[in-house]
């Protein structure tokens, strides 16, 4: 019984090495083949993304020109008050002891 026992045991232990090996040479022939593929298949995928890619760029580099007229717009405003407050108190300086 003993040596039934035992030829069962070494049986069932060759039987897992053998399903065990034969995984792991799957799993790498798996990986082997995945970096073999792996640099065309993000190669790809960047050319696929690079038009959508380049469209964003150029939206995000150009103005906009409504905002940047209401930017200038703006600004001569603040220019033009700030003038405009100067030459009045520039002209009153100038004319309010002439006319006292």
């Amino acid at each position: 019984m003993r040596d039934s026992q035992r030829a069962e045991i070494v049986q069932i232990s060759e039987a897992v090495a053998r399903s065990m090996f034969s995984q792991a040479a799957m799993y790498w022939g798996i990986d082997r083949e995945v970096h073999a593929r792996l640099p065309d298949t993000i190669r790809r995928h960047a050319e696929g993304l690079l038009p959508s890619l380049a469209q964003a760029a150029v939206a995000d580099a150009t103005p906009d020109l409504a905002e940047a007229q209401t930017s200038v717009e703006l600004a001569l405003r603040d220019t033009l008050r700030a003038s405009a407050a100067e030459a009045v108190e520039t002209t009153s300086a100038r004319l309010l002891p002439e006319l006292a």
